[in-house]
């Protein structure tokens, strides 16, 4: 069974080396490792050269070039579009991959023949338990149940990572669907994880440490202005409430509220702001949710009903949705 793994690369020569070493230590090697230059102003490319050229092995190494900048989901897309292996690996230039990372993985796909994404558990550096898997029980599996996959994803403490690296993904799913990434966004993860969501039948989780994640200074996202993270996240909250559909609409919209007010401060100056304010307001009055909707009126001009909202009545709104929904 053929792995593409996909390696985004663009100003990472501190770090390259050290994530295309990664895929070369693997032990499971029937791989292609598409590395993909989305015009890289820095040495990054000519040093995945300088590491290919002296590697003497079975992986299939292949480059290939943007030619103009186009940025991360882009050059994933990209990625997608030149892989001929039967599950992809979305592999960050700045992370790295334990040696047995694709072999667990491919583990589980193994005893669960029908899996279309299996999630590998994740350390973080500097150590950050968000990045933890939490199930109780491993495999955690879901087969044949997108219903309960959208259950156990827009919840309150969701089980199912939004982050697109560190997954093993059937390829034929990807494509089928038409799961690519938007283009010129940041936090473009957020959107693709619904769409696959809503798409998925069988996922399962395992317990191994598959992915290593470095977050540093001067990363894509916290080298960005809070404002203009708010920006594209206004962008992505505005598409996803636009698409919600039954079943689990109650969930998905207390999901996404809490998203709203997580980003709130900066949001309010997006110009999607009215569009979503207005849609949460009303849909706040049709699930029957009357003090947040008139809380919603007001909290445009009270930081303490902003904090009451974002930190109390939405978290406990998702939480009862949550324990009806996992009931039913």
């Amino acid at each position: 069974m053929k792995v593409s793994i996909i390696i985004p690369v663009y100003n990472v020569s501190e770090y390259v080396e050290r994530c295309i070493n990664s895929v070369i230590n693997q032990t499971y090697t029937e791989l292609e490792c598409i590395i993909v230059d989305d015009c890289s102003p820095d040495d990054s490319i000519k040093k995945c050269e300088n590491v290919i050229a002296k590697y003497n092995g079975s992986i299939c190494f292949k480059i290939i070039h943007h030619d103009h900048n186009r940025g991360l989901s882009a050059a994933r897309n990209t990625g997608i579009e030149k892989a001929t292996g039967d599950y992809l690996f979305f592999l960050d230039s700045d992370d790295e991959i334990s040696k047995d990372a694709i072999e667990l993985l491919l583990n589980e796909v193994h005893s669960n023949s029908n899996v279309e994404i299996v999630v590998g558990n994740t350390y973080s550096e500097p150590h950050d338990d968000y990045y933890e898997l939490t199930p109780n029980n491993f495999p955690y599996r879901i087969n044949n149940n997108n219903l309960q996959i959208r259950k156990v994803f827009f919840c309150n403490q969701s089980v199912i990572p939004v982050m697109a690296w560190n997954k093993l993904i059937k390829r034929n799913f990807l494509l089928q669907n038409k799961l690519f990434f938007k283009e010129g966004i940041i936090h473009e993860d957020e959107l693709w994880i619904y769409d696959v969501v809503n798409c998925t039948n069988s996922i399962s989780l395992i317990n191994n440490y598959t992915y290593l994640y470095y977050k540093r200074p001067n990363s894509i996202t916290t080298n960005s202005s809070l404002q203009n993270s708010a920006n594209h996240m206004a962008i992505i909250i505005l598409e996803i409430l636009h698409r919600i559909n039954p079943p689990c609409e109650e969930t998905q919209v207390l999901f996404y509220t809490r998203y709203y007010f997580y980003h709130y401060p900066y949001i309010r100056n997006t110009k999607e702001y009215r569009k979503i304010f207005r849609i949460l307001q009303k849909k706040m009055v049709k699930y029957r949710h009357f003090q947040a909707a008139f809380l919603f009126l007001l909290h445009r001009f009270s930081n303490r009903i902003v904090f009451k909202l974002k930190y109390k009545i939405i978290p406990e709104l998702l939480q009862k949705a949550t324990e009806q929904q996992l009931k039913s």
